[in-house]
């Protein structure tokens, strides 16, 4: 795998980014963790005010997911973490997650190139909408 040509950051607007080249941050990411907390990324549809936005994070075998688009937060349908789980933006901000939106590693990976290609709430994820703000 080669390196990643997009300049490392804890936020992008995915419509400035190729998204294999994030994917493979992603990943990057992934294998030189060598914390038990997770990575996480801010991933906008665009600089807009409203604009949808994925969290998307890496942690070993799973990673962390939540939609947030028109004033509404979503979670992974099949989100498996009981509790609050340690995560970090890339730049070190302390970003715990909450309960439920941890899911595969694979399922984050497919909803960061769906996300990337299509701009809207990726299909490949079931998502529940999540009462109260982050």
């Amino acid at each position: 795998m080669t390196a990643a040509r997009i300049t490392p950051q804890d936020a992008y607007d995915i419509g400035t980014v190729d998204g294999r080249e994030l994917e493979q941050e992603f990943r990057r990411v992934n294998a030189a963790r060598r914390s038990r907390a997770g990575v996480l990324w801010f991933l906008s549809g665009g600089d807009a005010p409203d604009a949808p936005l994925l969290i998307g994070g890496v942690r070993g075998d799973v990673g962390c997911l939540t939609w947030e688009a028109d004033g509404r937060l979503f979670r992974p349908r099949q989100g498996k973490n009981p509790g609050r789980v340690p995560y970090y933006t890339y730049d070190g901000h302390d970003f715990e997650q909450d309960a439920g939106v941890e899911v595969p590693i694979d399922d984050v990976y497919a909803a960061v190139r769906e996300f990337s290609s299509t701009v809207r709430r990726p299909e490949c994820v079931g998502w529940i909408e999540v009462d109260g703000e982050r």
